[in-house]
């Protein structure tokens, strides 16, 4: 399927001749590895996923738009044929959240009470207010916590909510107070 290149869908890497194995190079904002190959006949080398291009050099032929690549294993850099294998997006998704470690997340949670300390402040007067998580603030202001977390996170289109009586509120977390020995 790529030109010039030795493909070990095996152990899951490309080789040109005279050249060390090659893995890929990891992908810091996604966490594959990536790799720049030709299609068999053309010149123009374009940047594959390592997985995505050792399933299709293994197939024999283009892995169709409506199938992924997934991993069987949940370390991204083994990307030899016994740990991949084809389909949907849904199964993809449901594969990766069985293998994912939920450990961090959780005693973050648990950490903080499972709630974030909201302050509520009112655009026009400037006065604010202490909550101590973003469902609370809700109940109190009328507005929705999901629209609170939203603009807390900086989600575009989301800078501020209004309460039930018209007024203007911007939210933002609460600054944990640090204890110094």
């Amino acid at each position: 399927m790529f030109e010039n290149v030795l493909v070990d869908t095996e152990r899951g890497f490309f080789q040109y001749r005279g050249h060390q194995p090659n893995y890929g190079t990891l992908k810091k904002v996604c966490g594959y590895y990536g790799i720049k190959l030709a299609l068999k006949g053309t010149k123009k080398k374009k940047n594959w996923y390592v997985h995505r291009a050792i399933m299709t050099e293994h197939s024999g032929s283009p892995i169709p738009k409506s199938l992924e690549v997934m991993h069987t294993v949940p370390d991204r850099s083994m990307n030899g044929i016994n740990n991949l294998a084809l389909g949907t997006k849904k199964n993809n998704c449901k594969e990766a959240a069985t293998r994912r470690d939920y450990t961090v997340a959780g005693n973050t949670r648990r950490e903080t009470g499972y709630s974030i300390p909201v302050i509520a402040k009112n655009t026009k007067s400037g006065k604010e207010y202490s909550f101590s998580s973003a469902r609370e603030c809700a109940k109190n202001l009328g507005v929705s916590a999901s629209t609170i977390c939203k603009i807390i996170k900086g989600r575009p289109y989301y800078k501020h909510s209004y309460d039930a009586l018209g007024k203007q509120y911007s939210f933002y977390k609460k600054p944990l107070s640090i204890t110094v020995p």
